[in-house]
């Protein structure tokens, strides 16, 4: 396929790969990585590749539609957008794959997104590389008896609204310092980006650990730009808990990497957590997580593959 020019007041921030044979398409790999140094080894990032004919002609003719480079603010696009790969009005069919591409007329796809958070059954988990989007700060507020984990580049600009429900459980990007008393060394980033430093990432896991789980992934930020500014796609994947599973290993392993460092360096929500200071000498430590209605003891009990709800 021929390289593609983008218009002034368009902004191209799509990241995918289309496999091609005999001009029919077969695969698609996808996500949040930049094929940059920085993309690859400077920061967490997803590469998806989808091996479905049906998802492949979607990407290709949305491809085709981005080639014929579009108008500035994208007056063609979006409606195209619109009609063609519409944003779901409920959940989509069971084991299944669907694409949502941007940009789109309005934010119907951001607060489909936040719908699908808010009737989460047992637990949500979003990777926030900007900030979190006002809608998603409602949610996360929302007095619901359910775990919800957050992974921030940063801090945002609303933490005490995050972190407000006890049932909500924050990580930001950090390092560990130097600390000559616990003698850790201080650890060192590539310097290879700038502005994203630890957390590029951009999916959402909607009970992943049910039996049917919703993954949303794919290179757009929840926000607005990327819903109705941007050219973006999204993969919303329903039902496979091979992959729900993948990305909740993967969410984990980084939410407990930051989460650590966030006690460490006492920043973001960690700096209070009474639980999450220094090893104890005795079994006090375990109290926590056998008290009723408690958010280690819910912790406990649902990734013990018990719905604590």
């Amino acid at each position: 396929m021929k390289a593609r020019k983008v218009n002034p007041g368009f902004i191209f921030h799509n990241k995918f790969i289309l496999l091609l044979q005999n001009d029919v398409p077969k695969q698609v790999w996808t996500g949040s990585t930049n094929i940059t140094r920085g993309g690859i080894f400077g920061h967490s990032n997803v590469g998806h590749l989808v091996r479905d004919e049906l998802v492949a002609k979607s990407y290709e003719m949305y491809w085709n539609e981005l080639n014929k480079d579009p108008e500035p603010d994208a007056k063609h696009l979006r409606p195209w957008n619109n009609n063609n790969f519409p944003v779901p009005n409920d959940l989509p069919s069971p084991n299944s794959t669907q694409v949502i591409f941007s940009p789109l007329k309005g934010l119907e796809a951001l607060q489909w997104y936040v719908s699908r958070m808010y009737n989460a059954n047992t637990a949500t988990f979003l990777t926030a590389a900007f900030g979190v989007h006002d809608l998603f700060e409602d949610v996360f507020a929302a007095k619901k008896n359910r775990l919800r984990y957050l992974i921030l580049e940063s801090e945002d600009e609303n933490m005490e609204k995050l972190r407000r429900w006890k049932f909500n459980r924050i990580a930001i990007g950090n390092v560990l310092i130097e600390n000559m008393f616990e003698q850790w060394l201080k650890e060192m980033l590539t310097g290879f980006n700038t502005h994203v430093k630890y957390v590029h990432t951009k999916y959402m896991l909607i009970d992943p650990l049910s039996d049917d789980p919703l993954i949303i992934t794919g290179s757009a930020n929840f926000s607005d730009a990327s819903t109705t500014k941007n050219d973006e796609n999204m993969l919303v994947i329903r039902g496979d808990t091979r992959v729900a599973d993948i990305y909740l290993t993967e969410f984990m392993r980084l939410f407990m990497h930051f989460y650590f460092r966030s006690v460490v360096n006492g920043i973001g929500p960690a700096k209070s957590d009474p639980d999450a200071g220094f090893l104890k000498n005795d079994d006090s430590w375990l109290v926590p997580y056998y008290q009723d209605n408690t958010p280690r003891c819910k912790e406990r009990l649902y990734f013990a593959g018990k719905n604590p709800f």
